[in-house]
């Protein structure tokens, strides 16, 4: 188990990065690692179907993810592009991908599972284009998201019809067994909603990052263990898990627990797909597999752009979102696997398939840049570039990290200007009150960078730390100067090393916690003593003076130490 687990890291510590750079993204690196060390390959791990049993606890991360996205707010600001332009998307694409393979002579069953996974494109690669040719804030962008979320969604039925579809072909329907799993999954809503929070904020009050962690997962798997157990897909139950999730108040903080392991599974995943690759059929059939990808990406294109077009009126953003489109996508490698372990698909079918999703993948981004040059040469600068304001989420401009004594007295300031903020702490008591007083409370670690994003800390101006661990506050600003340098920062210093931490970060304000209360005290014992006001304030700006210089005298010794030194 250590000799494979050594290959699998090392394959994609060498692919990935290799493909990165090569403008191919990290999805084609995984492949390339496991096409690598597969059977396929240097034959280095050959149980490639144990491998894809375990991988696909990445699909199940990956599902919860897309379920705790689909708050009521998403869903009610993009839910026309969602459900009207991704709907008219899939079922445009699948339409005739599936009188194709019914004029082939393919099984109702095989032709249903095969236009429909054929008609998906890849979310991850999508996304990675777009979010690197700047787009994903434009028109095409968010239309292009809409239809991949929608996509997202569509797989969920799809997954949990896959069984269904394969026991057609040998036993009866089994309709008392779809009824016990929907009442089931019905009473599990009704019954589980109320108890989410109330259970996972006694887990927050343990303090515990480990056993939060632990909690998430078991919630996970478990209802996804439970739904399997009724029928269903594994997939299913994650989703259903998800959306139980997305209205809680701990919901960033799960995503942001959860994020590690799915990418390390989705990682492994594709690593197994690739493992699975026949990359001799390439050899032996290079015009069919080509003429099979260019046939499917040029049909899907055409119908993409053509759907884009009836619902933006835009053909330049039309072709954008077909251009990043039209490639296969990586929930096609799960339902065709399924589908191949219910024997509604052969298993040289289905090689055929992969080989050729993976194809399109690698010819995504020239397809993209094709279509990219056709936008610009007929585009108009406000359809392509500009943001579509009605769309655009609002964010706070203030954040304030840690919503404790100090904290809640900064919102009551910003308040009373106006001024909208979002508010980030590990504290349960904190959630709770701040919630009830109608604040945007997110529960968890402000040293995590997802929970900073979520935050809105891409769109934010400031950020005030007032957290009171000062290894805690300098862990924030660490993450912010790396990934949010154009963010302010007000800080509060717990002590004076916290402080000497502080002015060394060049951070654009700090204040000691207790140093002005205990000026303001000092003076006023000077007043009931007799001084006057200006031997008050000469006395306390002496102090400041001593003080000040007490604390810059380490920095200035290791200022002067490092331009002596012959280095």
């Amino acid at each position: 188990m250590l000799n494979d687990a050594i290959i699998f890291l090392a394959a994609a510590v060498i692919s990935v990065p290799l493909l990165q750079r090569l403008g191919f993204g990290s999805i084609l690196g995984y492949l390339f690692a496991g096409i690598l060390i597969g059977p396929w390959g240097l034959a280095l791990i050959e149980d490639v179907v144990q491998v894809l049993k375990f991988s696909e606890l990445g699909i199940v991360l990956l599902l919860f993810i897309i379920g705790l996205e689909l708050t009521p707010n998403r869903l009610r600001l993009f839910r026309r592009s969602i459900f009207v332009l991704g709907g008219g998307q899939v079922l445009l694409c699948a339409l005739p991908l599936l009188l194709i393979a019914e004029y082939l002579n393919l099984p109702h069953e095989q032709a249903l599972v095969i236009a429909f996974g054929l008609a998906l494109s890849s979310t991850a690669f999508a996304v990675q284009l777009l979010s690197e040719q700047r787009l994903l804030n434009t028109q095409a962008g968010r239309k292009a998201f809409s239809i991949l979320l929608f996509q997202d969604l569509a797989v969920v039925p799809m997954l949990a019809v896959l069984p269904l579809l394969g026991g057609r072909l040998e036993h009866p329907f089994d309709w008392p067994g779809l009824g016990i799993a929907l009442v089931t999954i019905v009473s599990l809503f009704i019954i589980g909603r109320p108890l989410i929070n109330p259970l996972f904020r006694f887990i927050a009050l343990t303090r515990s990052a480990e056993i939060f962690t632990a909690a998430t997962l078991l919630f996970v798997f478990g209802l996804a263990a439970m739904v399997h157990s009724l029928g269903l897909s594994m997939a299913l139950g994650a989703f259903l898990a998800g959306i139980l999730l997305a209205e809680s108040e701990y919901r960033h903080q799960i995503e942001a627990e959860i994020q590690p392991f799915r990418g390390l599974l989705m990682g492994l995943f594709f690593i197994a797909v690739g493992m699975s690759i026949n990359t001799a059929l390439l050899m032996t059939q290079p015009l069919l597999m080509l003429g099979i990808v260019i046939l499917f990406m040029t049909l899907k294109a055409l119908l993409i752009w053509l759907v884009s077009y009836r619902y933006t009126g835009h053909g330049e953003n039309s072709l954008l979102i077909a251009g990043v489109l039209a490639q296969g996508g990586e929930f096609a490698f799960v339902i065709f696997g399924i589908a191949q372990s219910e024997s509604l698909l052969p298993e040289s079918t289905v090689e055929t398939l992969i080989l050729a999703v993976c194809l399109s993948m690698v010819l995504t981004p020239l397809c993209f840049r094709l279509f990219q040059q056709l936008a610009r040469k007929s585009a108009r600068p406000t359809t392509i570039d500009s943001l579509d304001v009605n769309e655009e989420e609002q964010s706070a401009p203030v954040i304030i990290a840690g919503f404790g004594r100090v904290g809640q007295i900064v919102g009551k300031v910003l308040a009373i200007k106006d001024i909208p903020y979002t508010a980030i702490d590990m504290h349960p008591e904190q959630i709770q009150l701040a919630a009830q007083q109608g604040h945007r409370i997110l529960y968890g670690d402000p040293c995590k960078t997802e929970l900073l994003r979520a935050a809105g800390a891409e769109k934010a101006e400031l950020i005030v730390i007032t957290l009171a661990d000062p290894e805690e506050s300098i862990c924030a600003i660490e993450q912010i100067l790396t990934h949010f340098p154009h963010l302010r920062m007000i800080a509060r210093a717990r002590n004076r090393q916290h402080v000497r931490q502080l002015i060394a970060y060049d951070i654009d304000f700090f204040t000691r916690e207790t140093f002005e209360s205990s000026l303001l005290m000092g003076e006023k014992a000077l007043e009931l003593l007799g001084f006057d006001s200006h031997q008050r304030r000469e006395a306390i700006q002496d102090f400041r003076q001593q003080d000040t210089d007490q604390l810059l005298a380490p920095i200035r010794q290791l200022t002067r130490a490092e331009m002596e030194s012959p280095k």
